[in-house]
């Protein structure tokens, strides 16, 4: 379980990454260099920092015990902050923790650390394993009441008024157990998602996949939407001269998208369409 709520960690940083990076007044996170996310740190470490994004630098940046954490960012060699910068941007993958949770400071994504997050996630099953259970509580308590209510009932009364009596209360148990089996059959199962040629959709993820490699993923309202584009089915690629389409490169084709994200099978970043692109590659 932990590696699959890693995974949806890291993703759900990087869709934070693409939000922020468009709200980010001091241009950095545009195309940031790792030089650029060096000072962003220590941009952050004026502004003050919480005790956990604190412990999280003093771990990244290997404090020792007399020296300061500011003086240590400064003396940080920039490489650092390579594979943080490739994670953010979508090239490549990490499974460094310290690393992941250095990007999640650098876009200000919550809850973080790790630690943090999957403990959130934990009770977020929990709760709906205690909700399934309580409804399958209540499905199941008034159906005995009224068994026993019958049992009472039945006691001294004549023969004909007992079987008139006994339809009717088997009449009512049938009722409330359709009613019971309705609820559990609208209870949400589908709490994943995968590709599906050219959009997302919501699958199950209480069954087990079929593939090597689960296509699945949990869902992600921001990625939900995403859908790959036809370009004979575009009419405008602009509005107000700010692209309202994004694009990524598959050996020489491109594919096109209707919003900012994640490639929905490489997890490379998607970019705006530009003019040159527009011309090189779409322009018969």
């Amino acid at each position: 379980m932990s590696k699959i709520i890693f995974d949806d960690y890291k993703r759900t940083i990087r869709t934070q990454y693409e939000k922020k990076k468009m709200e980010d007044i001091t241009g950095i996170l545009m195309n940031p260099s790792p030089a650029q996310l060096r000072n962003l740190c220590l941009i952050l470490f004026d502004q003050s920092l919480s005790n956990n994004d604190e412990i999280t630098m003093k771990n990244f940046f290997s404090v020792k015990e007399k020296e300061g954490l500011r003086k240590a960012i400064e003396k940080c060699e920039i490489s650092r902050f390579r594979p943080i910068r490739s994670f953010l941007l979508g090239e490549k993958n990490s499974d460094d923790i310290g690393r992941i949770d250095m990007g999640a400071i650098l876009v200000d994504f919550n809850p973080r650390p790790f630690s943090n997050f999957l403990a959130n996630k934990k009770k977020e099953i929990k709760i709906k394993e205690d909700s399934l259970q309580d409804i399958k509580c209540k499905k199941e308590d008034p159906v005995l009441s009224l068994v026993s209510e019958v049992g009472n009932e039945i006691k001294g009364l004549p023969e004909k008024s007992i079987l008139n009596r006994y339809k009717k209360a088997l009449t009512k148990v049938a009722l409330l157990c359709s009613v019971g089996i309705g609820v559990v059959t609208l209870l949400p199962k589908k709490e994943c998602m995968q590709w599906n040629t050219n959009h997302y959709e919501v699958v199950d993820c209480s069954t087990e996949s079929s593939s090597f490699l689960d296509p699945r993923i949990p869902i992600n309202k921001d990625r939900l939407d995403l859908k790959k584009l036809d370009p004979q089915t575009i009419k405008t690629y602009f509005e107000n001269g700010n692209p309202i389409i994004w694009y990524a490169k598959n050996g020489d084709e491109i594919e096109l998208f209707n919003q900012p994200g994640l490639h929905p099978t490489t997890d490379k970043t998607l970019k705006p369409i530009t003019p040159y692109i527009i011309n090189k590659y779409l322009r018969e």
